[in-house]
C-alpha cells in the first residue's frame, strides 16, 4: 500500500506533468495560432489598406484623367464656339455684302429690263422691217430669177437648135453646161455653099454679164458670116472685134459711173473654124482658145492629136490689137474636130481638189474617139459630174465636136 501510494503519487505527478505539458503545448499552439491569425489579420488589413490606397490612387488618376478630358472637351467646345462665331460673323458680313450686291444687281436688272423692254420694242420693229424687206427681196429675187429664166429662153432661142446642128454637121455632139441660169459661153454654127462654120466662145464674166456679151457675139457672127458671107476665120474675128469695140464704146471715154476697168475686160475668147468640104481643109483662127483635131488615120496616141492654137489676145479691147492669124490644114474624111472653152479643164475636183487640166481632157477625148458621138457626150457628162463631186462648178462649160 505504501508503494501504491508512492506510485499513485508518482502517477498523479506524471499525469499532472503530462497534463501540464499537454496544456503548455496546447497553449503554445493556441498562442502560435493566435499569433498566426493575428499576423494574417494584420497582413489582410495591410492588403486591404494597400487595396484602398490603390483604389484611391486609381480613383484620383481617373478623376485626373476625367478632369483632363473635361478640360480638353471644354477647350475644344470653346474653340469650336470661337470658330463658329467667326464663321457666323463672316457669313453675316458676306450675306450683308451679298445683299448689297443683290440689291445693286436688282437695280441694274430693273434698269436693264427697262432698256431690254425698250430694245425689244425696237427689235420687234426692226424684225418687222426685216421681214418686210425679206419678203420684198424674195419678191425681187423671184422677179429677177423669172426674168433671168426668160432671158435664158431668149438666149437658147438664138443658139442653133438640135435640128439645125444635126443638119449642119450630121454626126456631132454638144456638151453645154452653164454655171448659172444664163451662160457666158455660147456656140454657133452655120453652113452655106460648101463651107461649114463652127464657133465656141467664152465671154467675159458669168451669168447675166456673160449672157449679154454672148448675144452681142452671136449677133456679130450672124452679120459677118451670114450677112457678109465672110469665110476667113481670121477676118471674121477681126470684124467681130471691131463691132464689139464699137458697140461697147471701148475706144471712147466712158461716163464716171461706169467702171473703166470694163474697157479692158469686156471681150471673149473664141475658137472658130471653117470646114471647106470642096477642098477638104480646115481653116482656124482663135482668141486664146484652141481647136483639137483627131485625124481618122495615123492616130494611135493622145500625142497624135492635132492642136491648132489661138492668138494670145481676146476678141475685144486689149493692149495687143494685131490682126488675128489664120491656120489651114488638110483634113481627111472621118476626122473629129473639137472646139471648146476652158470650163472643163479649169474645173476643180477629184481627191486633191485640183484642176482637171487640158492634158487630161485631151487624153479623155482621145480615149472616147471610137465611141459614137452621142456616147462621147454622155461619158463626158458623167466624167465631169464625177470629177466635180460636191465642188461648185467653176465656169461655164462648152464642147462642140463634129466629124467631117
Amino acid at each position: 500500500y505504501e508503494k501504491a501510494i508512492v506510485f499513485s503519487q508518482k502517477q498523479l505527478q506524471a499525469t499532472d506533468s503530462l497534463f501540464q505539458m499537454q496544456k503548455t503545448r496546447i497553449m503554445a499552439e493556441m498562442e502560435s495560432r493566435f499569433q498566426s491569425e493575428k499576423k494574417q489579420q494584420e497582413i489582410e488589413k495591410q492588403q486591404l489598406q494597400l487595396k484602398k490606397k490603390e483604389e484611391e490612387i486609381m480613383r484620383r488618376k481617373s478623376e485626373a484623367r476625367n478632369q483632363r478630358n473635361i478640360n480638353i472637351i471644354l477647350t475644344l467646345v470653346l474653340l469650336l464656339a470661337v470658330l463658329l462665331s467667326f464663321f457666323i460673323y463672316r457669313s453675316y458680313r458676306e450675306k450683308k455684302k451679298t445683299n448689297i450686291i443683290i440689291s445693286d444687281k436688282n437695280k441694274q436688272l430693273e434698269q436693264a429690263n427697262t432698256e431690254i423692254s425698250s430694245q425689244r420694242d425696237e427689235i420687234q420693229a426692226q424684225r418687222d422691217l426685216v421681214a418686210e424687206q425679206k419678203e420684198r427681196i424674195e419678191q425681187i429675187h423671184r422677179e429677177l430669177t423669172d426674168s433671168i429664166r426668160y432671158a435664158r429662153n431668149i438666149q437658147h432661142a438664138v443658139f442653133p437648135g438640135t435640128g439645125s446642128l444635126e443638119k449642119i454637121f450630121g454626126d456631132y455632139f454638144l456638151f453645154f453646161r452653164p454655171r448659172d441660169i444664163v451662160s457666158g459661153d455660147f456656140y454657133w454654127a452655120a453652113s452655106f455653099d460648101h463651107y461649114t462654120v463652127a464657133c465656141v466662145a467664152d465671154c467675159t464674166g458669168h451669168g447675166v454679164p456673160g449672157a449679154f456679151m454672148s448675144m452681142l457675139g452671136i449677133s456679130a457672127l450672124n452679120e459677118v458670116v451670114l450677112g457678109r458671107k465672110i469665110i476667113s476665120p481670121a477676118l471674121i474675128l477681126d470684124e467681130i472685134r471691131q463691132m464689139l469695140v464699137t458697140a461697147l464704146k471701148q475706144e471712147q471715154e466712158l461716163p464716171s459711173d461706169v467702171m473703166s476697168i470694163s474697157r479692158v475686160k469686156d471681150g471673149m475668147d473664141v475658137s472658130l473654124c471653117v470646114y471647106d468640104k470642096q477642098n477638104s481643109t480646115i481653116m482656124f483662127s482663135g482668141a486664146y482658145n484652141s481647136c483639137w483635131i483627131i485625124p481618122s488615120e495615123k492616130c494611135s496616141a493622145p500625142e497624135d492629136l492635132i492642136e491648132l492654137k489661138g492668138d494670145k489676145m481676146p476678141v475685144g479691147i486689149h493692149t495687143k490689137m494685131q490682126d488675128f492669124k489664120e491656120q489651114s490644114i488638110p483634113i481627111s474624111s472621118g476626122s473629129q474636130v473639137i472646139l471648146l472653152s476652158d470650163g472643163f479643164a479649169d474645173q476643180f475636183g477629184g481627191e486633191k481638189n485640183e484642176k482637171f487640166k487640158s492634158k487630161r481632157l485631151k487624153e479623155l477625148i482621145f480615149d472616147l474617139k471610137d465611141l459614137k458621138m452621142v456616147e462621147q457626150q454622155i461619158v463626158l457628162h458623167e466624167y465631169f459630174e464625177e470629177w466635180k463631186g460636191k465642188s461648185r462648178q467653176t465656169d461655164d462649160v462648152t464642147i462642140l465636136s463634129f466629124k467631117v
